[in-house]
């Protein structure tokens, strides 16, 4: 009997090692697309792909144009440029200037019916052409996915904003009207390489979705006080003149709505507060008196306060609550903001109207007499007094 299933396993081999060759052949057919690119061209679609370089290649774009997105995608998947596109590895998608301002809906739409890519997938705002972006920013070693990729890491620890998934997009403009989008843009690199990129991909703070279309692009500073305000914020190097630089590690946010005798909301107090460590310091200022340090934190705060009233403004202006508010006050008082709610009187028209009262507060560590407080031990393993 084991003769016979010793023979039976030989000669199955054969047809194992086909079928593995077969599929690595398919495989070798395919396209690995990283990043799709939506421009709005005239009366068409312009879809450009980037697909993948692999080890011994420089990084392709293609594009096509139909007069829908499904259209032109389907139309590089049947007639491609190159092999046939394959987007399971599809790490975002990068909207042009001009198409988010016609509306972001038909991109959301083919994303929530696309069986290939997620609505976890990250989304991008291009100002400008984002098929321009990508053919532009990638080198002989890189390409827009990594660049973007890196971004989506970085931006919330250097509190330049934060990428939404499609799916977190979709619920925002579902629930609220509204939504933001992280906005890039391409620079001249400053590398002499001939193989080097002739653009890289920088961030441009926020862009806002009202009913679907593009509406507003935030400053840089209002960007920061809304990754603050969110609830994004992971950190930032915060240079105080040419005195200091502060790590900031970490923001807590908390809300209290205050309301007048009828229910009506009357005004908004929000207490942040932040924990910083002193990356350098000017020669001849003593990290270790709490006079100095106490005048960082108030220049710091004064910082924080500027940009986070910079935000509550510019939502005051728009009137859309793209900062998420509604939500975090109902949180804090769910039963008082219904009640609100149920006067007529929407949200927004309130927020107007309600007065702002902003307490921020910075701590700073003594990062720079971190081994006296933690004392050096001796060869005999013991602290030195």
């Amino acid at each position: 009997m084991k003769k016979v299933i010793l023979w039976l396993l030989l000669l199955l081999l054969p047809l194992e090692a086909c079928g593995i060759q077969n599929q690595r052949r398919e495989t070798a057919e395919l396209e690995l697309v990283r990043c799709i690119g939506v421009d709005r061209q005239e009366e068409s679609v312009a879809v450009t792909i980037a697909v993948s370089g692999g080890e011994e290649k420089r990084p392709a774009t293609q594009c096509r144009r139909a007069k829908t997105l499904s259209q032109a995608l389907a139309d590089l998947q049947n007639a491609p440029t190159l092999r046939q596109p394959y987007y399971a590895h599809t790490g975002h998608v990068l909207l042009g200037e001009a198409a988010a301002r016609e509306g972001v809906g038909p991109t959301l739409d083919y994303l929530a019916r696309s069986v290939e890519l997620p609505l976890s997938i990250g989304l991008f705002l291009a100002l400008g052409e984002a098929g321009e972006l990508l053919r532009d920013s990638a080198g002989e070693e890189t390409d827009a996915e990594e660049v973007l990729s890196v971004l989506e890491r970085q931006c919330p620890r250097s509190g330049l904003g934060c990428v939404f998934t499609a799916q977190e997009t979709a619920a925002a403009l579902q629930q609220r009207g509204c939504a933001l989008m992280l906005a890039v843009a391409g620079e001249k690199t400053d590398l002499g390489d001939e193989e080097a990129a002739p653009l890289r991909i920088a961030p441009r703070g926020f862009g806002v979705l009202t009913e679907g279309r593009l509406s507003a692009l935030l400053t840089e500073e209002e960007s920061r006080g809304a990754l603050l305000l969110l609830d994004r914020f992971k950190g930032e190097e915060l240079a105080l003149g040419e005195d200091a630089v502060l790590r900031l590690t970490g923001a807590r946010v908390r809300w209290t709505p205050s309301f007048d005798r009828k229910g009506a909301l009357r005004s908004i107090r929000a207490e942040i507060r932040l924990s910083a460590a002193v990356s350098a310091l000017r020669p001849g200022m003593d990290p270790g008196d709490p006079q100095v340090l106490k005048s960082l934190e108030r220049r710091a705060e004064e910082i924080q306060r500027d940009r986070v009233l910079a935000a509550l403004r510019r939502q005051k202006e728009l009137g859309v609550d793209f900062l998420d508010l509604e939500s975090r006050l109902r949180l804090r008082a769910p039963e008082k903001m219904e009640r609100a709610a149920a006067s007529g009187v929407s949200f927004m028209e309130a927020f107007k109207t309600a007065e702002l009262a902003l307490e921020v507060e910075v701590t700073a560590e003594r990062s720079f007499d971190l081994i006296e407080a933690l004392g050096v031990r001796g060869e005999d393993g013991h602290g030195e007094e």
